[in-house]
């Protein structure tokens, strides 16, 4: 006698089971990404979801790589990670064939990501996301390219542009800031990234206590100047030797303006937290009150292939996750009817004496691209009709010894009632025609 406990059916922390509604709703989202991609000249490309723990160690930063991260030693001793994220993965392949690749690359995947934190709305411990990015262009025409497509994906979803707004800032400029205007360590920087990144977390007294802690008075007071700017005039003037990198982010402001995307704001305190950026950086935020957040970012980052001992290769793009692309849809209500996509549910009257022949149609019927199924639940008609419709079936069709023994159907269209019979062999001529009328 097997005395252990029943097993828990609840999924593993943090992460989803995908029943059949769930899933539509996934590839739904999946769906938009490629053809919106797709459409801007992205190719696809995946990999495995086990990686060298030192291509995040290098790069990504002490938090995600150490703190966030599923990370183990594997049976031959190496430090493996499930990938907390796609971009370190990519540029590892670009560095793979950069001397074969013809630059600009444009490339994107939809992939599994990992990352061990507290599950909470709109954050889980695995998701799919939408990388696209561009390697081998420098000029900021790659940087603004990257924000269109962000921000027509948004449109596909078929959010209006007061659903959300883009916030754009820079890498760059923030480094500049720490550089000649408050002449600290990188280390320190680095410090400084972090707690900025999270200052939407926390409430302003801890903020600006933390920024204090870090700086001295002087500079932690004009640090706190430049974070509070609301516009790149206030900037300009009050730090002169900002004007360089200053003028990348208003090129891009102008650029995007002249191509009718009004909502992108300036935010100086936009920073990102991961340590690899070097540009221009910008966040997809929605506006809805119950949803007030960021949705997904990204950036420019020069240097990740520096870590392969490659040639330098220029890179600019962004990571868009399902999870709070669907609190989105969910908050605005986009959410469109999705379905099961079925066309023919085929009734048996009695399952053992007329499965045969209504497999027989069914084979027909798919060898013409029509989506049917064989009821075989030994249930009364009206039930089977009852439990077609809730599939989302189009048509049903009931076989019995009659429709046996003439070999002619009649299919039951279920959202007007009308009925079309036809020979079984005349189903390709006949019932396509039916399925494909728009009626």
């Amino acid at each position: 006698m097997n005395d252990s406990q029943p097993i828990e059916t609840d999924s593993y922390k943090g992460v989803r089971d995908f029943y059949p509604d769930d899933l539509r709703r996934r590839e739904y989202l999946e769906q938009v990404m490629r053809q919106t991609v797709e459409a801007f000249g992205y190719e696809a490309i995946d990999a495995s979801v086990l990686e060298p723990a030192e291509l995040y160690d290098a790069k990504s930063g002490e938090e995600l790589a150490q703190e966030q991260s599923y990370r183990f030693t594997d049976r031959g001793g190496r430090d493996i990670m499930l990938r907390p994220e796609m971009t370190p993965t990519v540029a590892r392949m670009i560095s793979a064939r950069a001397k074969s690749l013809s630059f600009p690359a444009r490339w994107y995947s939809i992939a599994n990501v990992f990352r061990y934190e507290r599950p909470q709305h709109g954050r889980l411990r695995e998701h799919w996301q939408l990388n696209a990015d561009i390697f081998g262009a420098d000029s900021l025409v790659a940087d603004l390219e990257v924000i269109i497509l962000a921000h027509e994906l948004m449109k596909n979803l078929g959010a209006k542009e007061d659903d959300f707004i883009i916030k754009l800032s820079s890498r760059g400029l923030f480094t500049r800031l720490c550089e000649d205007v408050l002449e600290i360590d990188q280390e320190t920087q680095a410090d400084l990234a972090r707690t900025i990144d999270k200052k939407s977390k926390i409430d302003k007294d801890s903020f600006n206590g933390a920024i204090h802690d870090l700086l001295e008075t002087e500079a932690a007071e004009r640090l706190l100047t430049y974070l509070s700017a609301g516009d790149t005039k206030i900037i300009r003037e009050k730090f002169p030797n900002l004007a360089l990198p200053l003028n990348d982010v208003e090129e891009l402001l102008e650029q995007l303006k002249e191509r009718e995307i009004g909502n992108v704001v300036f935010e100086p305190a936009l920073i990102r937290g991961l340590d690899y950026y070097t540009g221009s950086v910008f966040e997809v935020f929605d506006t809805h009150p119950q949803n007030n957040r960021s949705l997904f970012g990204g950036g420019r980052y020069d240097n990740l292939m520096d870590m392969f001992a490659t040639e330098p290769v220029p890179a600019v793009g962004f990571g868009a996750g399902d999870v709070t692309l669907a609190n989105f849809l969910e908050a605005h209500e986009l959410w469109p009817e999705l379905g099961n996509s079925l066309d023919v549910s085929i009734c048996l009257v009695d399952t053992d004496t007329h499965a045969a022949f209504g497999y027989q149609v069914a084979k027909k019927l798919r060898s013409s691209n029509v989506k049917t199924r064989v009821d075989i639940s030994g249930k009364g008609v009206g039930t089977q009709i009852k439990q077609a419709d809730e599939a989302g079936a189009e048509f049903v069709t009931i076989i019995g010894d009659d429709e046996i023994e003439s070999e002619e159907l009649t299919f039951k269209k279920l959202a007007t009632g009308e009925e079309t019979t036809v020979a079984v062999t005349d189903l390709s001529d006949v019932f396509i025609d039916n399925t494909n009328d728009p009626a």
